[in-house]
């Protein structure tokens, strides 16, 4: 993966990997999956479930992240994944199909306006990582209006400092369509 000195990258790549194959592992991604990876800076998660799954889009608003996030969707040769320079709460309402949601948002957590939208989007399966537990936790109890957390881990990717990362898989409690 390419980065830049101004795209997010997680400080230790290692344990973020891991994070990350385990939320892919524990989303059930099937090859028919429609993925949505959200807020994708260099494109990393989504770039892991591409070879697993139909589609993926990234949405990104840092133009200097999107950039590397194509250039590492050509060296890892995937052509199934493209992105897309936009806000990720505006980008929402234009998305439609998405069985799974990957989202990594910034320490602020989501949006209202976003998790309405996600809300309306009713995808399968959201895959929620977060650098804060306390926004994270704040998301998590609005959307539990239509899902179920089904897994949670946290995992240090900061030692010796009072932060973690966060994992939740959360499956939709009723099927699309249907209330």
């Amino acid at each position: 993966f390419k980065v830049g000195p101004s795209s997010f990258f997680q400080i230790y790549p290692d344990q973020a990997f891991r994070l990350f194959e385990e939320g892919l592992a524990q989303a059930g991604l099937k090859p028919s999956d429609r993925v949505a990876d959200l807020y994708c800076g260099v494109g990393v998660f989504g770039i892991l479930a591409a070879s697993q799954v139909h589609s993926v889009i990234g949405i990104e608003s840092n133009p200097t992240a999107l950039a590397f996030a194509n250039d590492n969707a050509k060296l890892n040769q995937l052509t199934n994944i493209r992105f897309v320079k936009a806000d990720a709460t505006q980008a929402m309402s234009t998305l439609e199909g998405i069985d799974v949601v990957l989202m990594d948002p910034p320490r602020d957590g989501a949006t209202k306006a976003f998790i309405d939208e996600l809300l309306k989007l009713r995808p399968r399966t959201v895959v929620y990582v977060s650098c804060n537990p306390i926004t994270q936790v704040r998301d998590l109890q609005q959307l539990s209006r239509e899902y179920s957390i089904a897994h949670v881990r946290g995992a240090d990717l900061f030692p010796q400092t009072t932060h973690i990362e966060s994992l939740a898989i959360l499956q939709r409690k009723s099927p699309r369509g249907s209330r």
